[in-house]
């Protein structure tokens, strides 16, 4: 089911955007929006309870459609097909590869793992090495600059994670070239901002709007609303809290900043409201992180009762 709930939220993507899509980047950051929006507009059921913070899309297909649109992802899709019938046409053994791993992408996310996209790349360069095609030698360079671009990319990625890793372990952020190296990549900036935020560095307001509009997760839109609790500026703080729980309905995180903010405020009733829901939801990461925080809701709400 959960899955089944992120292609119909990537549909809708596909739908408002089918010739162009939203570019590089534009699952990272347009996907938890309408995610907030399909889940507000249907009733709960099994589906709100799974979802979650999501950082891809389970179907390499329904990737390429929302990165590039129709016309070009069914270009890439028949230039696949094409490379596996000539390994098939040749007897390469390598086409059962690609075969595997293009089943294997209609459910999961193998190019999140770069060496899957060498591996891929590896493949269709030694099925076309046989057999005779138009533009062979070009097919093949083309191929082995895809290579040599993706490990100098996903190498890059992994010393950029190694330094930031060697960073909050020295008790400082990282300086200022890393930091742009960072903010290029959702993927880098999801992990730099909740790292310095658990280890309690300030996070500046250029870096936490950069987060906000290229990876607005429902954790990364709690931490944006800290920043304005901080300000006091509630009701921004309140807007995006709202919308970290619309994100991900089955977490008790959001909802329990977005009480402390009601209580805060005086908002006794509202706050009364959100505590209710909390205690009464099934939670679905049990720990003692939720507990503690059920259990401290609980006590405040039977401290807010006679003020009712």
């Amino acid at each position: 089911m959960g899955r089944i709930t992120i292609w119909r939220v990537c549909l809708e993507m596909v739908q408002d955007h089918p010739i162009f899509g939203f570019g590089i980047g534009g699952f990272s950051r347009k996907y938890m929006n309408y995610q907030a929006r399909y889940l507000s507009q249907t009733s709960p059921d099994i589906s709100h309870w799974l979802a979650d913070d999501i950082f891809c899309p389970y179907n390499e297909i329904l990737h390429l459609l929302i990165t590039f649109g129709i016309p070009i992802s069914i270009g890439m899709v028949f230039l696949i097909l094409f490379i596996i019938r000539h390994g098939i046409e040749n007897k390469n053994p390598f086409s059962l590869h690609l075969i595997y791993l293009s089943v294997f992408s209609l459910f999961s996310f193998p190019s999140y793992h770069y060496i899957t996209i060498v591996l891929f790349l590896f493949s269709a360069l030694l099925i076309l090495r046989k057999g005779e095609l138009k533009y062979q030698k070009a097919i093949i360079l083309s191929i082995v600059f895809g290579i040599f671009v993706v490990s100098a990319y996903f190498s890059l990625q992994q010393f950029v994670l190694r330094e930031s890793e060697k960073s909050f372990a020295y008790g400082k952020p990282l300086d200022d070239l890393m930091m742009k190296m960072v903010e290029n990549s959702p993927f880098l900036l999801d992990y730099y901002v909740n790292t310095a935020y658990e280890h309690g560095f300030e996070l500046s307001d250029d870096l936490i709007n950069r987060a906000v509009r290229y990876i607005p997760s429902s954790r990364i839109m709690v931490i944006a609303a800290d920043r304005d609790i901080e300000r006091n500026e509630y009701n921004k703080a309140e807007d995006k809290l709202k919308v970290a729980v619309k994100m991900v309905p089955s977490r008790i995180w959001a909802r329990s900043k977005l009480f402390d903010l009601y209580n805060k405020q005086g908002r006794v009733k509202e706050a009364m409201e959100i505590g209710d829901e909390i205690l009464k939801m099934p939670l679905k990461v049990e720990g003692a992180e939720a507990y503690i925080i059920q259990n401290k809701i609980k006590r405040q709400m039977q401290m807010m009762t006679p003020q009712l």
